[in-house]
């Protein structure tokens, strides 16, 4: 609202507001936009400020996945060298065909209103995205390892964690996935627009080579670069002696928090006066780095994220999922595995919340804005007593929106709040469990009670309100009996776990080193040589390089996990949680879309063979596998690193669409295998996504049938 009168002062002192482009960088997911860049934008905006967002993420995948660049990575798999086993280059040369023919069909369904919701060509969409990111880090000959399942961005034989690494992969532009999408296309775009300053943000680790890579051809091309979001706020102290990384990157960095920091960059190059007296700042000054005072904005001041400039309608949604905040911190703020309280110990209150009205405010402007009405709610945790009150605000329109968002397991949660947030429009919520050990929850000064979350999940399922549980293994001094409490939680619990939507995980204990954990490492056992810590950026410490000497290993844990725990889970969640990737997506902007379509409607979609004898379903051919038939006359399924061979009984089992009971499928094999045999096979095969199985009795009256396209053996096709 100061924005005209700022405007008139700058034009009477003859200052011109000046255009900041503002980046988000690969890798990220493009289910959706981030909040970092709207957030600025509204702020800057109303300053009088002319904003252009880039969500370079998505603009490169896009261009990656275009029909011109798939056939030229198709091109090059071929001109790849032939080595002594050609069986890999055969294989490569088969998944690169296949997603060159089916990259923009995936990209359709993720943005169709109804494709999106069919399981089926959900997952096959995204695997296809996955295996295409297998396809151009093997064309590049360099063997980058980056994609979405899980995200990443790793480039062998370089450090992240190493200043020297980070500066010397400046030199290999080879490193980047995207140089040639950048440098030819999606650059000069960007500059097309003469910015005045260039925002970027990198918020996760997997950002960190790209971001960086992109700073430094912004930064040789005479662009004004600032570097700011939550990866390089926690290296602020080791920012100031390191005066090679601002050379190498960014004219400043911005260490907390963002808006009036970029403001004041703005307001002092348009004036032309130095950067002292903005807050937040880290920068060079006659070959030294300077820190500037620290400012913590006021939430309840911030204006509503502005997402005008960003392609919405480009996003993998068929419709825009926007991300909101309520408060910024955490408001428990004690667990002592976790680094969120590092990022908001600037501030002197812990949980800087957002006005209630003011939120309901926001959902009902992005609404009326940008036609949205779902929303992730980004905050670490949210109360009970918030969401009910949110709930209230948002009256007579409660109900008329849809929310994911992450919560503590507290008792507040009982069955009047649970149905009150469900009412409101609450999807799912993601809660964090840690263990299933009293004794392992309050180590970590977790503050929940393990009797009473059984209670908790029975309210939020008879509310329809789905959630997710996050569980770890693997804490300092966690032994293995201890560790297994946390599956056996599970295992007990699949009853009420184990519906469509709702969703759990299994991670291994990784030691952050911003965290109580890591200032206590002698006290509880943890023991870290001091190579690990001798690198500049270390946000957290690999497997290999700490010991538990009072708990668990760290390669126990994994094979804990992978080889016991996961295995038998899969079997006693056999209907919905027995494959490696959920097929009601898990993901927050995907859940609060499937929960909404899928409230009160059957998922006929499942991850096993029935085990009902009479049950009638289909089989469903993942199309991301190529199939080729060998001379010999049998079939082979085709992965990017493997390949699964189906005899000539399995392939018309599998693959002629037709609905079936298990008797059927067993007349079919005749006799090949044995029951027990079968099934297993079967199993496996949708545990690993070969193929996908659905109830005939559930499935929606015009059911589409996937088959596979068979090709012949390479051969002289190369």
């Amino acid at each position: 609202m100061l924005a005209p009168f700022k405007v008139i002062l700058l034009a009477i002192l003859g200052w011109l507001p000046l255009l900041a482009t503002l980046v988000y960088p690969p890798m990220g997911d493009p289910r959706a936009s981030q909040l970092a860049l709207p957030s600025l934008a509204a702020w800057l905006r109303r300053g009088g400020h002319t904003v252009n967002l880039v969500d370079l993420n998505l603009e490169s995948i896009q261009v990656l996945a275009s029909r011109a660049f798939q056939e030229e990575l198709s091109r090059r798999v071929r001109r790849l060298p032939a080595k002594d086993n050609d069986a890999s280059r055969q294989r490569l040369i088969r998944v690169a065909q296949n997603v060159q023919e089916r990259i923009e069909w995936a990209l359709d369904v993720l943005r169709s209103p109804v494709s999106f919701f069919d399981a089926v060509s959900h997952a096959t969409a995204r695997e296809l995205l996955e295996r295409m990111f297998n396809v151009a880090s093997a064309a590049s000959g360099f063997a980058f390892d980056f994609g979405l399942s899980p995200i990443r961005y790793d480039v062998p034989g370089f450090d992240a964690a190493r200043l020297a690494d980070l500066i010397a992969l400046q030199r290999r532009p080879e490193a980047n996935a995207f140089e040639e999408i950048w440098t030819d296309l999606l650059v000069p775009q960007m500059l097309a627009q003469a910015p005045d300053v260039v925002g970027i943000t990198i918020t996760n680790r997997q950002q960190i080579v790209p971001g960086l890579m992109l700073a430094s051809m912004l930064r040789r091309s005479g662009q004004f670069v600032v570097l700011g979001g939550a990866v390089y706020t926690k290296f602020a102290a080791q920012l100031q002696s390191r005066p090679e990384f601002f050379e190498a990157f960014a004219d400043v960095v911005v260490v907390y928090e963002g808006e009036t920091a970029l403001e004041g960059i703005l307001d002092a190059r348009a004036a032309g006066e130095d950067l002292s007296e903005i807050p937040n700042l880290l920068y060079l000054d006659s070959g030294r780095v300077k820190a500037t005072v620290t400012h913590v904005e006021n939430v309840g001041l911030l204006p509503t994220p502005d997402f005008e400039g960003l392609p919405l309608s480009s996003y993998l949604t068929p419709v825009p999922v926007l991300p909101i905040l309520t408060g910024k911190g955490c408001y428990f703020n004690r667990c002592k595995f976790c680094d969120i309280p590092y990022i908001n110990h600037v501030s002197r209150k812990a949980y800087r919340i957002r006005p209630v009205e003011k939120i309901a405010e926001d959902v009902r402007t992005l609404s009326a804005w940008f036609d949205a009405r779902h929303f992730v709610i980004t905050d670490e945790a949210l109360s009970p007593r918030l969401l009910m009150s949110l709930s209230d605000a948002l009256r007579p329109e409660s109900g008329s929106f849809n929310f994911t968002g992450y919560a503590r397991l507290e008792d507040g949660f009982n069955e009047e709040a649970c149905r009150k947030v469900a009412a409101m429009g609450m999807r799912k919520l993601f809660f964090g469990l840690e263990s299933a050990s009293q004794t392992t929850v309050d180590h970590m000064s977790k503050g929940i009670n393990i009797a009473a979350v059984p209670r908790i999940l029975r309210d939020c399922r008879a509310a329809a309100l789905d959630f997710h549980i996050f569980s770890i293994v693997g804490f300092p001094e966690e032994t293995e009996e201890v560790a297994r409490q946390t599956f056996n939680f599970f295992m007990d619990n699949a009853e009420v776990i184990g519906s469509a939507g709702s969703s759990f995980d299994i991670h291994p204990f990784g030691l952050e080193l911003r965290t109580p954990y890591f200032e206590e490492r002698e006290a509880v056992g943890a023991v870290v040589p001091i190579a690990a810590l001798e690198r500049d950026f270390v946000i957290g410490l690999r497997p290999e390089e700490w010991r538990n000497v009072r708990g668990i290993s760290p390669d126990r844990v994994a094979h804990l996990i992978d080889e016991d725990f996961l295995p038998a889970l899969r079997r006693r969640y056999r209907d919905y949680h027995a494959r490696r990737s959920p097929l009601f997506p898990s993901t927050e902007e995907y859940s609060v879309l499937y929960g909404e379509h899928y409230a009160g409607r059957a998922f006929p979609y499942r991850t096993s063979v029935p085990l009902e004898e009479t049950a009638r379903f289909s089989f469903h051919w993942n199309k991301s596998w190529p199939l080729f038939r060998t001379e010999a006359g049998d079939y082979r399924a085709v992965a990017t690193n493997f390949e699964i061979p189906i005899d000539s009984r399995l392939f018309e089992l599998i693959t002629i669409p037709h609905e079936r009971t298990w008797g059927e499928c067993l007349t079919i094999d005749a006799g090949v295998r044995s029951p027990d045999v079968l099934r297993s096979v079967l199993d496996f095969l949708i545990e690993i996504g070969l193929i996908f199985v659905m109830l005939a009795d559930e499935a929606p009256t015009a059911e589409v049938f996937y088959q596979p396209n068979i090709t012949r053996n390479l051969g002289a096709a190369q």
